[in-house]
């Protein structure tokens, strides 16, 4: 699960020129679902955390 969550990922931040207010969406949302799987990492990231809520 967690594999297919960062493929995704880097599927989308691989075309920057296709970033759109959508896709930012996608992206945080995805950010949200590792910090959510890993409690550790969402530790060291609260910041980050708080802006994909």
């Amino acid at each position: 699960m967690m594999k297919d969550i960062k493929d995704k990922l880097k599927t989308v931040l691989e075309k920057p020129e296709l970033i759109d207010e959508y896709r930012v969406i996608y992206i945080l949302s995805c950010i949200r679902k590792i910090l959510d799987y890993d409690s550790e990492l969402s530790a060291e990231h609260q910041n980050l955390r708080f802006y994909c809520n």
